[in-house]
């Protein structure tokens, strides 16, 4: 079999890629230091600026604990001492029995 002409591609032509080429840093120029040169006297650091620290901030003392104080107990008097003769006051705060209210028993006055 033939080839046919103008089928095949050309050849690739190789692309150069352009190397970059390191430059070398200037040289530094060297200072005139003869004896009509300007005596180069460093620059004065500057000085440090003073930050303010702030104080630490005492915590709060703690409250005291309360005290307790005493509060006076009302102390019931003692009931006066029955008088002979006298009738047996029944005093309304006292609650009767659901028997005496319904007359089943009679408060008896003793002497």
């Amino acid at each position: 079999m033939r080839a046919r002409q103008g089928s095949q591609a050309p050849a690739p032509v190789p692309v150069q890629v352009p190397v970059p080429v390191a430059v070398p840093a200037p040289a530094p120029v060297p200072v005139h230091q003869g004896p009509e040169a300007p005596v180069q006297t460093p620059a004065p650091a500057p000085a440090p600026v003073a930050v303010p620290v702030p104080a630490p901030v005492p915590a709060p003392a703690p409250a005291p604990a309360p005290v307790p104080v005493p509060v006076a107990v009302p102390v019931p008097a003692p009931a006066p001492a029955p008088v002979p003769g006298a009738p047996i006051i029944v005093q309304p705060k006292m609650k009767r029995s659901e028997a005496q209210r319904r007359g089943r028993l009679k408060l008896q006055n003793i002497l």
